[in-house]
């Protein structure tokens, strides 16, 4: 870390040289709220509201050394897409993103968003920045068709959804009031977090959240009966 600080000195020394202190003082403000935003959001999004002047703090050239440094300590790896204008953090080969696990809904979610983004961008069903236009029912409904019923409550699928605009993954339009229904656009940033044979994986942890529903069920129906048994032997 002494060397990331006296590496990011060096920095506010050659844009002060270049520009002034001022300049180079908001300049190395820019590319810490830029480093922070990326390790609490995994990715910034040029066309996102804000995060224009954090993107390109993170493009500059005289930066990239700095930005590649401090994330290099946290076992992460840096990704820049200039074409689909976002930067994005990977784990570094056998680590993991953040040190935390997404609960099985949130994986079932990102992987089926993975799912529908490929087949877009193979049916060349793709807009703007390589995004793929869907909408949340039709992801609700292929989320039931593939694992056999609904398994995620409504409620928690929007708050899951909008957990995932926060991390630029995916855009939300307006909802239309009389179906409930929004437009989704799904980023090229869904690539990096979704992997590969989708289906298969949401197979498998459909059948790990069964196992989970299913002990809660039994759980239930347990509460249930002992409940009608002492309302019996309350009566009698």
């Amino acid at each position: 870390m002494p060397a990331i600080l006296a590496e990011l000195a060096a920095f506010e020394d050659k844009v002060a040289a270049a520009k002034g202190q001022a300049a180079a003082e908001r300049a190395v403000e820019t590319l810490r709220r830029a480093l922070n935003v990326l390790l609490d959001r995994q990715f910034i999004y040029n066309g996102d509201r804000g995060m224009a002047p954090l993107y390109e703090a993170l493009l500059r050239p005289d930066a990239r050394q700095i930005v590649e440094g401090v994330f290099d300590a946290f076992g992460y790896a840096l990704v820049i897409e200039t074409t689909d204008q976002w930067v994005g953090l990977v784990p570094n080969e056998g680590g993991t993103l953040f040190g935390a696990r997404l609960r099985i809904d949130e994986t079932i979610i990102l992987l089926l968003l993975g799912l529908i983004w490929q087949e877009g961008m193979n049916t060349g069903l793709s807009e703007d920045r390589a995004t793929v236009p869907t909408t949340s029912e039709e992801l609700f409904a292929r989320h039931a068709a593939i694992l056999g019923r609904e398994r995620i409550p409504r409620a928690r699928f929007q708050d899951i959804l909008l957990d995932l605009r926060r991390r630029a993954l995916v855009e939300i339009g307006e909802e239309d009031p009389e179906t409930r229904d929004v437009i989704l656009r799904i980023r090229s940033t869904i690539r990096l977090v979704s992997g590969e044979a989708q289906v298969q994986m949401i197979e498998r942890f459909a059948q790990e959240s069964d196992r989970t529903l299913d002990g809660l069920d039994r759980a239930a129906v347990a509460r249930e009966e002992a409940g009608l048994a002492d309302d019996e032997d309350g009566e009698a």
